[in-house]
């Protein structure tokens, strides 16, 4: 744990940045820290270039890395992001075999701040996922088993009590649903054409309310992963040889592993290769974790029904506030997708609505 972490960038010096490395890496010097890009959202992350003395060259110290936490005017109810973003490093990645940026040093202040300094994955020609750019069935297989081994790690492990779960987490007032179903606020966009794909229940506030109560009562039953708890495309990599990786650990949390699954594919393939590869795609996904050496794989079927029913959690794009962190494309792309996936799977037959 850290204590008297910087709360912006003119805190992070050559000094202080010195003392935070040499614990791990002994006689690093870090000789200048030049910030640079900043990209906002739940939290600000700021490229820097660094120079370091000849020790911190050899223990093979970036010169180009990225900031992540809470590095601008501090939301205070973006703070427990940052704080879990760096406990995942802390606490929960050691093991895994994900592909994750490497990190090479995370604090934590509890209460006020988390801070994360990781790799600039630029530096591996990587590309980035987003709404607007669906993936190839090639980089979607290549997603989900990136999904199994994080799945894998800790199913059904006891360990995963001090997290809390799905439904503690969707359901709970602290997360912005009344805001997004603000009934008023959910007309208007449906009026824009966000719901046009979707099951007619799921065009107004108390429809979806009462489908995703419906989806609430299941979840906290079967198994129980570490699931990433906010995998859509835009929080995934691709390596020049097409291998994912996972990035933004924020938001993990415990619940029955088709959740990631059915986020992932239903909002990241286009409608139409969605429809054409989710079967075989979920099929792959199992066999992975039967690789990972998962006991206990569920039967396809059972998988089937549990994908069917979290294709509901993406609908929530439908009511994001514009503005909020992104522009209409992206809502609005992943509202099509997603009422699209719960028409074409029956989502609210399965879940009883």
């Amino acid at each position: 744990m850290s204590v008297n972490l910087p709360m912006g960038m003119a805190g992070i010096t050559p000094a202080w940045l010195t003392k935070v490395l040499s614990v791990r890496y002994p006689g690093t010097e870090v000789l200048s820290v030049r910030p640079g890009r900043a990209i906002g959202g739940m939290a600000t992350k700021v490229h820097v270039e660094i120079a370091y003395n000849a020790e911190g060259l050899r223990h093979g110290l970036p010169r180009q890395a990225w900031f992540k936490g809470g590095l601008d005017e501090l939301h205070p109810w973006h703070v427990a992001s940052y704080i879990s973003e760096a406990r995942f490093f802390q606490d929960w990645s050691s093991g895994m075999r994900v592909n994750l940026p490497k990190v090479f040093w995370c604090g934590i202040e509890e209460g006020r701040q988390g801070l994360v300094l990781m790799e600039d994955l630029d530096q591996r020609n990587a590309r980035y996922g987003h709404a607007t750019a669906p993936l190839s069935f090639a980089d979607a297989r290549s997603a989900v088993g990136q999904l199994a081994l994080l799945h894998a790690r800790y199913w059904n492990d006891p360990v995963l009590a001090r997290l809390g779960s799905y439904t503690d987490r969707f359901a709970s007032p602290d997360y912005p649903l009344p805001r997004f179903l603000e009934p008023e606020h959910y007309r208007r966009c449906m009026d824009n054409g966000r719901g046009d794909t979707a099951p007619s229940l799921l065009r107004s506030a108390e429809g979806m309310w009462k489908a995703l109560r419906a989806l609430w009562a299941t979840t906290d039953n079967g198994v129980q992963c570490f699931c990433h708890g906010d995998g859509h495309i835009g929080n995934f990599f691709f390596e020049k040889d097409g291998a994912a990786g996972v990035l933004d650990w924020q938001a993990y949390l415990r619940s029955q592993p088709l959740f990631d699954v059915a986020y992932f594919l239903c909002g990241a393939l286009s409608i139409t290769e969605r429809r054409r590869h989710e079967r075989e795609l979920i099929a792959s996904y199992l066999q992975a974790l039967h690789e990972a050496g998962v006991p206990d794989v569920p039967a396809f079927d059972d998988a089937w029904l549990a994908y069917r029913r979290f294709a509901l959690h993406g609908f929530i794009w439908a009511g994001v506030v514009d503005g909020s962190r992104y522009d209409d494309a992206v809502p609005s792309t992943y509202a099509s997708r997603y009422g699209a996936a719960c028409v074409d799977l029956d989502t609210l037959a399965a879940l009883g609505v």
